[in-house]
């Protein structure tokens, strides 16, 4: 049937045009001169300060020729029944148990003075965006009614009462990433998850929607405001009451920072760099990530460099003093004596700085495209032991911590065994036992253990020792082989 009046309609007003434009051509006249004279078109709709809604007489001509459409049916007998009921073919959910009490309901409450819509202002509501996106893809829009209405039961689960006409109490408009659409208030917290802020509902996938939005273009204001602030403090708090600050491990990554406007590449030259928007003392090179004793983000602020007075201004600006006098251990992937002195300052409890040792494996890795080989897993064991603890002894079994002053001299054999390391000639039956007896959950208790276990990766994996590093163009043996130098062995001893 609503086909078939779509169809009469467009015949209708094709004929209409066939007529008009024979009567432009008989009196002179164009169609684009009466465009560009007259005056401009009058608004569809008008909507009122307190949000009522008012279609102009084109809707309502419309409407109302809908809604006689819909009473010739019912004279025709054309209706049937749909669950048992005759349903309001223009009501989101009215139905009736009897054709003429249908008939009755269309000719008392579907009238021009309630615009020939009884359910409520939110129908309206949908009948004006239905329009706008009528008008917006050029199209001639109609049977208003009969849309908004299937529109509402399609959305509305569970389904309203069906006695009742007035349903705008028992709607909410919920906003999703998909788009709006109205729910049944019951669904609300059982069937559908969603938050409320006064009268507007939202879910999940809007919220997220919206927060990633104002993060890209007002991200200033979130970060600066109570409300986070608020929570930053609160947050700072407990990381202090419990300890957090204890041990820290810091790393500055360079590849964020590259895509940042204004400053020339890092590999730039001097001159290059200073000529740049922001020089080279003023361009923010690297972000500094700071990690507490159970792995926690303390911090994450752009830097510089990886200069000892940069890291120390930085952790003194983001932390409080009872924070700074937790910190005792700090691991790092550049230790000195510079930066023990540096951060002593500022942290009076520091005992001492040690060298990170899954740094190591992470220049390892890079060497291999990023990927973990067989060696690789080989040195991630290695690296493993620096952080196991015997429960039979004490710290002071493994010597006092270094502080980067006068390191202990290798000794012959030592010396010996890390030479095996540059030229990979330690022998295959030695090397195995040396990886087989390589046991992860115990420590390593000297360093020619260390020493020993490098070369023998080396002489295991040749291909993988032999590949440079993208940026240093080193080769994995020689990095590996800087790893045992006096001062480099006493950090790593320090975890």
């Amino acid at each position: 049937v609503m086909l078939c009046r779509q169809k009469l309609r467009e015949f209708k007003q094709g004929h209409d045009v066939q007529g008009g434009s024979s009567d432009d051509k008989q009196g002179g006249a164009s169609s684009d001169d009466d465009d560009e004279g007259g005056e401009p078109a009058e608004p569809r709709f008008v909507i009122d300060d307190e949000g009522q809604i008012t279609f102009q007489d084109i809707i309502k001509d419309s409407l109302e020729e809908e809604v006689h459409a819909f009473m010739e049916e019912i004279e025709h007998n054309n209706i049937r029944k749909m669950h048992g009921a005759y349903c309001c073919p223009v009501c989101p959910f009215r139905a009736f148990g009897r054709l003429c009490q249908l008939s009755d309901h269309l000719r008392r409450h579907h009238v021009a003075a309630k615009q020939f819509v009884c359910s409520g202002k939110k129908q309206l509501k949908v009948i004006l965006a239905l329009h706008d996106s009528d008008s917006v893809r050029k199209e001639n829009g109609a049977d208003y009614l009969f849309r908004s209405a299937m529109l509402l039961r399609t959305q509305v689960v569970p389904p309203l009462d069906r006695n009742k006409s007035l349903i705008d109490k028992n709607l909410r408009l919920l906003l999703e990433k998909d788009g709006p659409r109205y729910v049944n208030q019951k669904a609300l917290g059982e069937q559908i998850v969603a938050r409320r802020v006064l009268n507007i509902y939202y879910d999940k996938s809007f919220a997220e929607m919206v927060y990633r939005e104002i993060v890209l273009h007002h991200s200033s204001d979130i970060y600066m405001s109570y409300q986070v602030q608020s929570l930053k403090s609160s947050i700072f708090k407990t990381l202090e009451h419990s300890q957090e600050f204890l041990c820290l491990s810091i790393d500055a990554t360079l590849k964020v920072c590259m895509t940042v406007q204004g400053q020339a590449n890092y590999r730039a030259s001097a001159q290059t760099r200073n000529a740049a928007c922001f020089d080279d003392e003023h361009s923010l090179r690297r972000v500094l990530t700071i990690r507490g004793r159970t792995g926690a983000v303390l911090g994450m602020v752009p830097v510089p460099s990886e200069e000892s007075p940069k890291i120390k201004e930085s952790l003194r600006n983001l932390f409080s003093n009872q924070a700074l006098f937790q910190v005792r251990y700090l691991a790092t992937d550049n230790p000195s004596p510079k930066l023990f002195r540096e951060l002593k300052e500022i942290c009076p409890n520091l005992s001492c700085l040690s060298l990170d040792p899954v740094h190591l494996a992470i220049v390892y890795e890079y060497a291999q495209w990023g990927k973990k080989t067989a060696g690789s897993k080989v040195l991630r064991c290695l690296l493993h032991k620096m952080n196991q603890v015997a429960p039979n002894m004490r710290s002071s079994s493994w010597g006092p911590l270094f502080t980067g002053t006068a390191p202990p001299s290798l000794t012959r054999d030592e010396e010996r065994a890390r030479h095996l390391i540059t030229d990979g000639s330690m022998g295959a039956t030695r090397a195995k036992r040396i990886l087989d007896n390589l046991h992860p959950d115990s420590p390593l208790f000297c360093r020619i253990t260390f020493i020993e276990a490098l070369a023998a990766l080396c002489a295991t994996y040749p291909r993988e020792v032999s590949r440079k590093v993208t940026g240093s163009n080193k080769e994995i043996r020689k990095v590996l082989w800087a790893a045992t130098a006096p001062d480099r062995l006493e950090w790593l001893r320090n975890n």
